[in-house]
Formats: C-alpha cells, structure tokens, sequence
C-alpha cells in the first residue's frame, strides 16, 4: 500500500481528517461536515484527485491512516514530554527513559569483568592495581596457551 503512504503524505492535516471521516460517512458533504469543512472547501480543493484516491485506498487499508496520524503527532508529542520535564531531576530522568525506550534504543548492559577462572570480579583498582592485575592476566592467558 504505498500508493496510499504517499497519496497521505500530500494531504493538510484538514484533509486527512477528512479522509478519516469519509471512510465512514455516507457521502463527502457529511464527512466534510463532520470535521468542520465546508462542502464547499471540500469539493475545491486543489488535489481533489489525491484526497479522493486517499479515500479510495483508505477503504482497503485504514491502518496506513491511523499511522500517518501518528506521525504527524510525534513532534507535537515530543514537545509536549520536553515542556513537562521541568526542573524536576526525577520526571527528567522518567521524561528521557520514556524517549529513549520509544526510540528503541536499549538500555546498556554492564559487564562485569573478571579474572579467568571467572572467580573474581575486577572493580575500583588505582592504576598500579590495575596494571598489576592485567601482568597477572597476560602471564595466566600465555600459560593457557591463549
């Protein structure tokens, strides 16, 4: 149904909530009515052609319309979340969370890292343990052959 994706892409939000209202209405001059148009607006519009095909196409598969809509809502959506995250540190961090999990990015594993035998885990080490640790690291890996 891409037909229907771009035929929706060039519609004014008044004339996608047409096209919503038309897929249910008994005749354009009562879908018109319904969201507030003229019928007289409706009739004239310059690309009657692509609002009519929108109908047309709308009948087959209304779920592309429903998705348009949505797209159109997103920023005004991410206005809105940006406007309440305010001052407050926690409904900040909620706020971002609710961004990022609707952006599909995941939340990031931690790994803990530990020596070999998987025995014990390596955390807050000043640079000389560290070093020392990873000398211990490389002599055990060259005596397993690794």
């Amino acid at each position: 149904m891409r037909e229907f994706a771009e035929a929706l892409k060039t519609l004014t939000p008044q004339q996608l909530d047409f096209v919503a209202a038309r897929l249910n209405a008994k005749s354009d001059k009562e879908a018109a009515e319904s969201v507030g148009v003229s019928p007289d607006v409706a009739y004239s519009w310059r690309n009657k052609e692509q609002v009519n095909l929108a109908v047309k196409l709308g009948k087959v598969d209304g779920v592309l319309l429903a998705r348009e809509k949505l797209r159109r809502l997103v920023y005004a959506a991410a206005c809105v979340l940006e406007d309440e995250m305010g001052d407050d540190k926690k409904r900040r961090l909620e706020a971002a969370r609710e961004v990022l999990d609707r952006t599909g990015i995941e939340k990031l594993k931690k790994i803990a890292l530990t020596d070999p035998t998987g025995q014990e885990e390596f955390k807050g080490f000043t640079d000389s343990e560290r070093a020392a640790r990873v000398a211990a690291l490389l002599q055990i890996g060259q005596e397993h052959g690794d």
